[in-house]
């Protein structure tokens, strides 16, 4: 079991496959084994398969705390199937300087897919959206449309919850912070010693005691790269 109240970070970098939806179950399953209270998915990627994607989010459904996608470092993107992963995080988060958008599915030899594809994807995309609270508008867009966003226009159209550059911004540094605070608030996990899944942790800091910064850790899992 982790000691104290722990993050465990992993990245994806590269094109999202098979053996990243793997890694990432992978260390999601260990977060889960080692009590983390949450799991930081660190996203740079220019696309991938759907169904390594359909994979990933079915991963962050079984965990009992929050995932939290961060698009990151300045200069990256969710392109493709990085704009239908990073919404389904509990928190999802752009970097400055990053980009999202541009998920219209092709096929295996470069050409855009056939419409029952592109509507069963605009589905899939909206269906995370409204689980998430995340703007619908831009997920069918992004799909049709092949729309994509800086990482000012994402968080002002609500695709994404905030802009942040350093992981330290999920962390709530007090009960009267910032963006950090307003994204903290939509957590949803165990704190140490309770078994429900149901509790709001934005309402609890103060009873759980993460609060300052200090009192948690980040713990990383190897980087997910693609071969």
């Amino acid at each position: 079991m982790a000691q104290g109240l722990t993050v465990l970070a992993m990245r994806i970098d590269g094109t999202t496959t098979p053996v990243i939806a793997e890694q990432v179950e992978d260390g999601v399953r260990t977060a889960e084994r080692k009590d983390h209270m949450a799991v930081l998915i660190e996203l740079d990627t220019p696309g991938g398969f759907l169904q390594s994607t359909r994979d990933i989010l079915q991963v962050f459904l079984d965990f009992s705390g929050p995932v939290i996608v961060h698009v990151a470092p300045s200069g990256a993107r969710a392109a493709s199937v990085g704009a239908y992963i990073t919404p389904a995080g509990q928190i999802a988060a752009t970097t400055p300087g990053t980009h999202i958008g541009a998920g219209t599915p092709f096929t295996g030899e470069g050409e855009k897919a056939s419409a029952k594809l592109i509507n069963d994807a605009a589905a899939f995309a909206v269906s995370i959206a409204e689980q998430r609270g995340r703007s619908k508008p831009f997920a069918e867009a992004m799909v049709r449309d092949g729309t994509a966003l800086s990482a000012q226009e994402a968080a002002e159209a609500e695709a994404v919850d905030l802009l942040a550059v350093f992981r330290e911004a999920f962390l709530p540094r007090s009960t009267a912070a910032t963006s950090g605070e307003r994204a903290a608030t939509k957590w949803r996990c165990r704190p140490p010693g309770r078994t429900s899944s149901s509790t709001n942790w934005g309402s609890s800091v103060n009873r759980v005691r993460c609060s300052p910064v200090p009192s948690w850790r980040i713990c990383s899992s190897r980087p997910a790269r693609s071969p």
